[in-house]
């Protein structure tokens, strides 16, 4: 290939990756996402001041408080940035506009991606930069793994990002697509994941079961599955019932969100650049 014509295509997805960025900005979809990861991180760090509870007397502990509502913000990234990015284009008509451009389908659709992607990161970085500095201020101290839960979690956005753009690719209208996108990661899976765990099977194929591992990398040593005893006047007319606390395996679970990652971005480039304007 030509070096004028790698040139060319790194411009396009610039140029798309820019303006993409400029609407998020002046729609001030960027502005609330920062915003909504400021207020959660002080909610997070101030309610237990107020109410008089002492911090964990391990940082790891301190951590997992704030980590364990990274993938609520990172599913809210994905609705705001990803679910209506495509489906958007053909819903108001805009693409009308944008198709005709010596623009390839394909820099349109990963110059939206990078957008996304990055309007994303900038919440997480907010939401982490708060945390980070508060474990530092209390503990005197920022573990490594601290730095191991902002990269897994940067890849769990990643993945949400590739699956919301499958279902934009999939959907006729913004509205249904934002509303099916954030149902189906903060709710759908969730209870799904719930169910198989209540019937002791684990749910290692689950996107929303392996983000898990963003506030179990935390812990040192990286925990394990282990087994609750539910006592017997609490389950009456049986033995006692035991339910397994099922943990996400950090390779598996690594491997899982990045294949879910391709294969979300392959299903949705296909489909979006084969999709027509009716």
């Amino acid at each position: 290939m030509p070096a004028s014509d790698k040139i060319s295509r790194r411009r396009q997805l610039l140029t798309v990756t820019r303006y993409e960025l400029l609407k998020y900005l002046r729609g001030r979809r960027l502005l609330a996402a920062i915003i909504l990861a400021i207020v959660v991180s002080l909610l997070i760090l101030l309610i237990p001041l107020i109410v008089g509870l002492e911090n964990p007397a391990r940082i790891s502990d301190f951590l997992v408080q704030f980590v364990s509502f990274i993938d609520i913000l990172i599913v809210i990234g994905a609705t705001l940035f990803g679910a209506d990015a495509l489906v958007s284009e053909f819903q108001h008509k805009t693409a009308y506009l944008l198709f005709p451009n010596p623009v390839s389908r394909a820099g349109i659709f990963f110059g939206k991606y990078l957008a996304s992607a990055i309007a994303t990161f900038i919440m997480i970085l907010v939401f982490y930069g708060i945390t980070g500095i508060a474990s530092f201020g209390f503990y005197s101290e920022l573990p490594i793994q601290f730095f191991y839960s902002l990269a897994v979690a940067g890849l769990y956005a990643l993945s949400i990002l590739a699956l919301a753009f499958l279902i934009s690719s999939l959907m006729r209208g913004s509205t249904g697509s934002s509303v099916l996108t954030f149902l189906l990661f903060f709710l759908i899976l969730p209870i799904f994941d719930f169910g198989l765990t209540f019937a002791q099977v684990k749910p290692w194929f689950s996107a929303t079961f392996a983000s898990g591992i963003m506030w179990n990398i935390v812990i040192t040593p990286y925990p394990s599955d282990f087994v609750f005893n539910i006592p017997v006047f609490l389950a009456p007319g049986s033995e006692g019932l035991t339910i397994t606390n099922y943990v996400p395996e950090l390779n598996l679970s690594i491997g899982l969100l990045l294949l879910y990652m391709l294969f979300g971005l392959a299903v949705s480039l296909r489909l979006f650049s084969r999709k027509e304007m009716v």
